[in-house]
């Protein structure tokens, strides 16, 4: 008798609760939000600045040499700047010709010391008579600059110019790069002259075919 109140009261406890056990329920699980359940955080991507394709390019004379850089070089031991330094990434003069204390400097030779990139090279080497030589013309980018007028106007003694790979795709004007500049022996391929003989070419406005050279 005892057995048979036992086993009624097992099968109406299982019947109660499902087959999960008798006596007290086990507390639900408590679990945290799923991935899906939790915010978003918002990424905001700081605003790009707009930054000019052009560095800053100073130059400054030693002896008879003007340096080309990013920075100003410092002075070779021994030796005290022939003039003063010049920012010249927008274009200018690189050199001090009588401005300096009254009297000239000749300067026969530019180097240009590291990778730059100018905006502008106009009036660059422009009536530096006695210059002979530019070293590292392939360190000078070109591929930014949009006026070059007048860069090279009235370098006579100047013979050579190893300049065949600028890309000069981005020049608006070129006029007078080569006035005078009657002692180069070959001009870059990228120049075109104006039509006519050397005094038309002196005279006229000169031109150029563009265009990126590979």
């Amino acid at each position: 008798m005892i057995w048979k109140k036992t086993t009624a009261a097992v099968l109406a406890c299982l019947m109660a609760v499902g087959m999960f056990g008798c006596g007290k329920e086990e507390a639900p699980e408590v679990t945290g939000p799923s991935k899906e359940d939790k915010p978003m955080l918002e990424i905001t991507e700081p605003t790009s600045q707009v930054v000019e394709e052009y560095t800053p390019v100073y130059a400054v004379a030693y002896g008879d040499t003007i340096y080309l850089a990013k920075v100003p070089m410092s002075a070779p031991e021994g030796e005290e700047a022939a003039c003063e330094i010049r920012e010249v990434s927008l274009g200018g003069r690189i050199h001090c010709g009588k401005e300096h204390e009254g009297e000239e400097k000749v300067i026969t030779r530019v180097v240009i010391t590291e990778e730059i990139c100018p905006k502008s090279t106009a009036d660059w080497f422009r009536d530096m008579t006695d210059l002979r030589s530019i070293e590292g013309l392939e360190k000078l980018r070109m591929d930014g600059v949009t006026d070059m007028s007048f860069m090279f106007s009235g370098c006579i003694r100047l013979t050579q110019l190893e300049a065949d790979g600028w890309d000069v795709s981005k020049v608006e004007d070129m006029t007078g790069i080569f006035d005078g500049c009657d002692g180069l022996r070959t001009k870059p391929v990228w120049y075109t002259a104006p039509e006519g003989g050397l005094e038309d070419k002196l005279e006229e406005e000169d031109t150029f075919n563009g265009g990126a050279i590979h």
